[in-house]
């Protein structure tokens, strides 16, 4: 394809791009693979959130049903979106744009991040840490169930809406389970030890421990590892492992008398540093601490 006819496929997608949205500068949030704006459907759709993906960050690409090569992540809403799950951010179109992707999805109009709820809060009650993560649990298995891995689970990338509804967002480092072991790219901090110290790679056991860490948040009302920069970078991993097994022995450890020896058992077993002896996602909904909650 020559410079002339890579100018009139930019040209015919900003035309395409213009005729339904309209973009702002407003930034909504910025992550390791694009930034996210604030947008318009001029079809009476409302807000919607534009992502900016530059197509030099993007380390997993796939070929879609129409032959069409698109980052994963691209695919993977696409994928939820035909099955009409519930729990997801939902895409609604997106567009080639030269040397990035830029990615139209609904807006969540008044929500919050999880980290932004637990502040507002000012703490939760038992019974309220446990109704939200169970929704988050049942978001996870669904994916789980149709052979995706989010891979990036963390306060961030949980909404919740005025309506008390739990949103998933950021598929930017979700794959599909099988090809899950080809690359790990993630929140460092929300990492297992095994994968810290690049061990072993077990998808289920790995999403469990980042639950973990989200139901650890949840109870103390605290971001965990506030104090400390999440870095994306592979390289640093090892290094990371004991800080993160410090800071989460220290949450085991001091968990405040208020809660009950039930909660307490599901988080010590979500952040088992054993992977093989971590408990899976069914068994996480099945657990005795829900049943105030039935």
């Amino acid at each position: 394809m020559d410079l002339d006819e890579i100018c009139s496929l930019i040209i015919k997608e900003k035309h395409r791009f213009d005729s339904r949205f309209s973009i702002t500068d407003q930034e909504l949030g910025s992550g390791a693979f694009g930034e996210v704006y604030l947008g318009a459907d001029k079809s009476g759709g409302g807000k919607v959130a534009i992502k900016k993906i530059k197509k030099r960050k993007i380390y997993d690409y796939t070929v879609n049903k129409k032959g069409k090569v698109v980052p994963m992540e691209i695919e993977i809403l696409m994928k939820i979106k035909g099955l009409d799950l519930d729990g997801f951010v939902q895409i609604i179109d997106f567009f080639e744009m030269g040397d990035e992707f830029w990615l139209v999805t609904e807006f969540f109009e008044n929500s919050l991040d999880l980290n932004s709820f637990i502040k507002c809060q000012q703490g939760l009650s038992e019974k309220e840490a446990l109704f939200i993560f169970r929704k988050i649990c049942n978001c996870v298995l669904g994916l789980f169930n149709c052979k995706i891995i989010h891979r990036d689970i963390k306060p961030e990338n949980i909404i919740i809406t005025p309506e008390a509804t739990i949103k998933l967002i950021d598929f930017g480092s979700a794959t599909h389970i099988d090809r899950a072991q080809e690359n790990l790219v993630a929140t460092t901090l929300y990492l297992p030890p095994e994968s810290l110290l690049e061990k072993i790679y077990k998808p289920e056991a790995v999403a469990v421990w980042s639950l973990g860490l989200v139901l650890a948040g949840l109870l103390t009302g605290k971001n965990i590892f506030a104090k400390h920069r999440s870095p994306y970078a592979v390289s640093c991993k090892k290094a990371l492992e004991p800080l993160v097994i410090k800071c989460v022995r220290s949450i085991i450890k001091n968990i405040t008398p208020t809660f009950s020896i039930q909660v307490k058992d599901l988080l010590s077993k979500c952040l088992n540093e054993d992977p093989d002896e971590r408990i899976t996602l069914k068994d996480i909904l099945k657990h005795k601490c829900f049943s105030a909650l039935n």
